[in-house]
């Protein structure tokens, strides 16, 4: 599986030569109608994404791009949006014809891809997090999500069995989880290496990952911080 990590917390998965695409903000919205300031010079072209699949875990504008996902459609004829209820709203709101749009309330089978949705506990209820399978392992997405004591037994009985890597917010606003919280949830997860994500995009919505990272120093689980635009495999 490769991933290239977009930003925020979006992510383009490659398996199988199949591409699934997670939460992508392509564009400059949310400076534009909530002012907050974009940090990040880094936009990748919607055309350089290409995907079959345009996955989103709720319809927050840094996660459902309506000014991306509707071009995204339009340049790829075939590729479709997947999302909880709150998704398919959106596409609803935005135009997007309902032929390609897909619900997925549990899991869905994409062929190279398989997600299983997760419990998110966010201002947007119908939030979810996405556990992605492919070429045999197990990755979790956190989407956005506050800590809950209940949320790492919920990830595990999704993951039914063990975890790769996660990905996980740290910002500690607007609804997500501080980078303490977000460490405890991934040490009882046990995965192999954690990302952190959902930084560095605004500047009022950020977080150094570093001391995040560092709560990892001794352990068994690596912690890895990611660069936008650049691939890596697991």
């Amino acid at each position: 599986m490769k991933i290239t990590w977009l930003g925020q917390g979006g992510f383009l998965l490659e398996s199988q030569g199949q591409r699934l695409c997670i939460d992508p903000y392509l564009s400059d919205l949310v400076e534009r109608r909530q002012g907050l300031t974009r940090i990040s010079s880094w936009i990748p072209e919607i055309a350089d994404i290409k995907a079959e699949h345009y996955f989103c875990t709720h319809s927050h504008m840094d996660h459902f791009d309506p000014e991306t996902l509707p071009v995204a459609l339009e340049k790829f004829p075939g590729s479709k949006v997947l999302g909880p209820l709150s998704v398919v709203g959106k596409c609803a709101e935005v135009g997007i014809d309902g032929s390609r749009v897909m619900e997925v309330a549990d899991a869905y089978d994409l062929g190279a891809f398989k997600l299983t949705l997760t419990p998110a506990y966010h201002s947007d209820k119908a939030s979810r997090g996405v556990i992605v399978e492919a070429d045999g392992i197990k990755v979790y997405i956190s989407g956005d999500s506050e800590y809950r004591d209940s949320l790492v037994a919920d990830v595990k009985k999704c993951a039914g069995g063990d975890l790769e890597a996660v990905f996980i917010c740290i910002n500690g606003l607007f609804g997500n989880m501080n980078y303490e919280d977000a460490a405890r949830v991934v040490k009882e997860l046990a995965p192999k290496v954690v990302y952190p994500m959902h930084y560095g995009l605004f500047a009022e919505n950020t977080i150094d990952p570093q001391p995040f990272v560092e709560l990892f120093a001794g352990s068994a689980i690596e912690a890895k911080i990611m660069t936008e635009g650049e691939a890596f495999s697991l």
